[in-house]
């Protein structure tokens, strides 16, 4: 199954992606079990806590980076 662009979901308790099914074509979570757990990061900076099956679980972070304090010196 491909990946459905970048789309992705929140919701916990199954793989955090969207794949094409490959009924339709039609965008769908990803149907494998989730393995393991991670940080996503939306397109806003907001960190989500989600869940990923083995495909998908190089996606994601294993904690979410602190926010930035301003310019570096």
């Amino acid at each position: 199954m491909a990946d459905y662009g970048g789309a992705w979901t929140a919701e916990r308790g199954g793989c955090h992606r969207f794949v094409y099914t490959e009924d339709d074509g039609r965008p769908a979570n990803c149907p494998e079990p989730s393995v393991t757990s991670g940080w996503r990061r939306d397109g806003q900076g907001r960190w989500y806590a989600v869940d990923a099956c083995a495909g998908h679980s190089s996606q994601l972070v294993s904690r979410p980076r602190p926010p930035s304090t301003g310019p570096r010196t």
